[in-house]
């Protein structure tokens, strides 16, 4: 205990910070390198997130593999669905169509080609003479006109679309065929499936 008056002992020096005998340290020094490495640290998660984030192409690696693999099972099927060319267009200008269904189609689709967007809805030819509202479906029928329309507007140009509408379609079906196996079965059932059907031949038996 001092006695009064006496003088305060000193020790040492204060800090910056109010620490007595520590050593001064440079103020911010600290705080810089945490900086810095917090920018590093930003600017690595960053470029991580710009290379999750950059969209791959329909052609980058194996994307690009499985894409041309499916478009060959495509070209495969259609040239398999139109080996029969010469039965279906035996001479220039003249188109020959299966029998049964495939004419009542012609002739519904060749009435929304003329009347369209008409529909034929009722035909008189159907359970003659009283006639009788037609049990299939428009879509299909009603989309070949429009398609038909759109392509010449002519009945040679109707001819051409009604004959190679089933080939196409049935060649396109390789894709959710894909799809669907891809998504069932896995990566290499996708590919699998869409050469099967491609090579099927009761999809090309006709």
């Amino acid at each position: 205990r001092r006695a009064a008056g006496a003088p305060r002992a000193s020790r040492g020096p204060l800090n910056p910070r109010g620490a007595r005998g520590a050593p001064a340290r440079a103020a911010g020094a600290p705080r810089i390198e945490a900086a810095a490495d917090g920018t590093r640290a930003a600017g690595t998660r960053q470029n991580r997130q710009d290379r999750k984030q950059a969209p791959a192409g329909p052609w980058s690696g194996r994307r690009g593999w499985i894409v041309a693999g499916v478009l060959v099972a495509f070209a495969l099927a259609l040239g398999i669905r139109a080996l029969r060319l010469d039965a279906v267009f035996p001479d220039e200008g003249f188109v020959r169509f299966a029998l049964h269904d495939e004419y009542y189609h012609v002739r519904r689709a060749l009435y929304s080609f003329v009347n369209f967007p008409a529909i034929l809805t009722f035909d008189r030819y159907i359970a003659y003479p009283d006639g009788a509202p037609v049990p299939i479906p428009p879509l299909y029928d009603w989309v070949l006109a429009g398609v038909a329309r759109l392509l010449g507007g002519s009945t040679h140009s109707f001819e051409r679309v009604l004959a190679w509408a089933s080939p196409v379609l049935s060649a396109l079906t390789v894709w959710p065929v894909f799809t669907v196996g891809r998504r069932l079965g896995g990566p290499a059932v996708g590919p699998g499936a869409a050469y099967l059907y491609a090579l099927l031949p009761a999809s090309s038996h006709r």
